[in-house]
């Protein structure tokens, strides 16, 4: 049985994980901000083959795939932000359920 790993030098993207808080405005409104739960690094890639096709039978907007070291710090009503990407996690998996490596399945905004 292999213990699952991750490479460090695939850890090339800086990403940072951000939460959505509500905050009421001036006029009683309320303003959607993000907030930075944490800096980490991360490897990202576009889904292809059958991975692309799998991830999409679950949401037709999936394209990217998140590589991270574990943190319970992703859930899929967060955003994983790259410059100027941004990401929305779908499916997350703490791959073998060992806290060693996370992947996150998520779709890009295209705004």
């Amino acid at each position: 049985m292999s213990f699952p790993a991750i490479n460090p030098g695939e850890l090339r993207h800086s990403i940072e994980v951000q939460d959505k808080t509500e905050t009421r405005g001036t006029g009683g409104d309320f303003i959607e901000t993000w907030a930075v739960k944490t800096r980490t690094k991360a490897k990202i890639e576009t889904l292809t083959g059958r991975e692309l096709v799998e991830a999409q039978q679950v949401d037709a907007r999936a394209t990217k795939k998140v590589t991270l070291r574990y943190t319970d710090s992703v859930s899929p009503s967060d955003r994983i932000v790259r410059g100027c990407d941004i990401y929305h996690p779908i499916w997350i998996n703490n791959i073998e359920e060992r806290n060693v490596v996370l992947e996150a399945i998520c779709r890009q905004d295209t705004d």
